[in-house]
């Protein structure tokens, strides 16, 4: 599988922690660090990208054609 979800789980729970930490040196409620994740998982079989929060990722495919990633697949 191109694109494992335990990879996914593990960058998001990596990103919670990092700002856990910070809003415990920052000495602030950690929604005080509000922010916006993105991330790609490429491997050579293929990949994905994976957003969470406001705004929006996008992909683009060089050479044109349709984006292989849709959400909802899991």
């Amino acid at each position: 599988m191109a694109c494992d979800r335990s990879v996914i789980e593990q960058a998001v729970e990596a990103a919670r922690a990092e700002i856990a930490e910070n809003a415990r040196d920052l000495a602030i409620p950690t929604r005080e660090l509000a922010s916006t994740l993105v991330g790609v998982v490429l491997r050579e079989e293929g990949g994905c990208l994976f957003h969470i929060g406001d705004g929006i990722a996008a992909v683009e495919l060089l050479g044109g054609g349709d984006c292989p990633f849709a959400a909802g697949k899991w």
